[in-house]
């Protein structure tokens, strides 16, 4: 904004007083101006973060809906697979036996993992600051969850690893309906690496349900992390019942 010399020779305190109120009203004017373009601005940006960390929210969901399926049913194999290798008779030195014909499930054969990518870019450009403290703590709930879910997802990788290591040293093809035969000196062995997969496992579970569940506590616009544990909490006993049950 410029600021003008008067048209006209000030000679009274009246015009003084007149001339300075303008300029001061006219820079009042122009600040409240700036200052609504810049709340504006900041309004949107904050609405549109709100949206992008809300569809985040609702298609990790989704994906976390069939990863859950898939470890689940896993998981009921692996146990019924234990079960029935640790309770055959030795033949001849030798365990034989037929694993459970149990299916494995087809609707998330390679689950899609979620995604994290508006969370990481908002904290890195420090977009984060839009958010009200109760928002960002919420999201900030949902990122270690994430993150618990990924560390022990990783763990879950190398004990599968190990478990793979063992199983083509004694030449097992581990499938459901799959004849299978091994040194009964060896059961320990093989049972204990699958005992170590299965619970690697049980704690990948475990966390991408309370990480599913923190992702439907914000699908369901919770106002604060206290809110969160309803959602949490009924999504690691649903995922324990599946794992027990069936």
């Amino acid at each position: 904004m410029e600021v003008h010399p008067p048209e006209h020779a000030i000679h009274t305190w009246r015009d003084f007083f007149v001339h300075m109120g303008t300029i001061c009203l006219g820079l009042l004017i122009a600040i409240g101006l700036e200052q609504s373009v810049e709340s504006l601005h900041r309004h949107n940006e904050r609405r549109a973060l709100q949206r992008e960390l809300f569809e985040e929210a609702e298609g990790n969901d989704h994906r976390l809906a069939g990863t859950l399926e898939y470890g689940e049913a896993m998981y009921r194999w692996f146990a019924a697979a234990i079960k029935a290798i640790g309770a055959a008779s030795p033949q001849n030195g030798q365990i034989v036996l037929t694993l459970p014909q149990i299916e494995k499930p087809t609707t998330a054969q390679d689950p899609i993992a979620p995604s994290q990518a508006v969370w990481d870019g908002a904290k890195a450009s420090g977009m984060l600051s839009l958010l009200s403290g109760a928002e960002s703590q919420i999201y900030a709930r949902i990122n270690y969850e994430a993150e618990m879910s990924q560390r022990f997802d990783f763990k879950t990788g190398e004990a599968s690893d190990h478990l793979d290591l063992i199983l083509t040293r004694y030449n097992i093809r581990f499938e459901p309906g799959q004849e299978i035969s091994f040194p009964a000196a060896h059961r320990d062995e093989v049972l204990g690496a699958l005992h170590e997969f299965q619970i690697a496992l049980n704690r990948t579970i475990e966390w991408t349900a309370t990480y599913k569940g923190a992702s439907q506590a914000v699908l369901h616009h919770v106002s604060s992390v206290d809110a969160m544990y309803p959602f949490v909490t009924k999504e690691g006993e649903r995922a324990n019942h599946a794992i027990e049950t069936k």
